[in-house]
């Protein structure tokens, strides 16, 4: 930064000096050609004369350059991008506010490295979703990433029980990624697989459904920055059993 600023000065100064400069050699180159050209311009005059333009054209625009790098440019701040891979849900004994969930999704770091401080689903729908009356809301924070983004958790661990117990056996071996103050170096992609069991909104005579629709995957960075996209869920069978479901 001190030697830009220094070159800064130093062709600040050659670029208001040289004008100067110029008038007194082409006063000079005059009169010592007025003797002997009767007046008039040599070729060797202006092809001199061209060239100090030249010179002092290029340094102003260096110069120019070198101010707008310093003064005017502002360098790009880390960014995330997320990406939704593949949103999967079990409803639990046909419950439909009783589910499993598992979010498979790549963050990216842009433009410098940055670290995640929070990953949330979000429901854009008006309605809480979870909570019972009263303390209702629409969001649920995921703290951990299992080793699950090319593994379907839920079609191998199919029954509320193996789920619970696989889920209580990676949480006790400590068999996850925390995701708080988790970096990520410029240019790096890392893929997490949030999985968890929620229970859907509580009214006093019942349970409201979850939603599998209209959801948001917000990621935020240590900056308070929010990267987000969108996303549905579907149902956990293998693509193929899906396909061949009848609704």
């Amino acid at each position: 930064m001190k030697i830009l600023k220094m070159s800064f000065n130093v062709l600040l100064i050659f670029a208001i000096a040289l004008p100067f400069s110029l008038s007194d050699a082409s006063a000079e180159v005059v009169n010592q050609n007025k003797t002997a050209i009767s007046g008039g311009w040599t070729t060797k005059d202006i092809i001199t004369i061209c060239i100090a333009i030249a010179g002092f054209l290029l340094g102003l625009t260096n110069t120019a350059i070198l101010v707008y790098k310093e003064f005017f440019k502002k360098e790009k701040e880390p960014s995330l991008e997320v990406k939704c891979d593949e949103a999967l849900i079990r409803d639990l004994e046909g419950k439909t506010w009783n589910v499993d969930l598992q979010i498979n999704a790549t963050i990216r770091a842009v433009d410098g490295k940055n670290t995640i401080k929070k990953v949330e689903m979000i429901h854009s729908g008006t309605e809480a979703v979870f909570g019972t009356m009263g303390v209702g809301y629409k969001h649920q924070t995921f703290r951990r990433s299992y080793d699950c983004w090319n593994f379907n958790f839920l079609n191998e661990y199919n029954d509320p029980d193996s789920f619970k117990s696989k889920l209580d056996e990676l949480n006790t071996n400590d068999k996850y990624v925390k995701l708080s103050n988790l970096p990520i170096d410029d240019g790096q992609s890392i893929s997490i697989s949030l999985i968890d069991r929620f229970v859907g909104f509580r009214f006093p005579d019942g349970y409201e459904s979850i939603p599998k629709s209209n959801w948001i995957l917000e990621v935020t960075d240590s900056k308070d920055n929010k990267y987000s996209t969108s996303f549905n869920f579907v149902d956990y069978k293998s693509k193929s059993e899906r396909e061949s479901m009848i609704y």
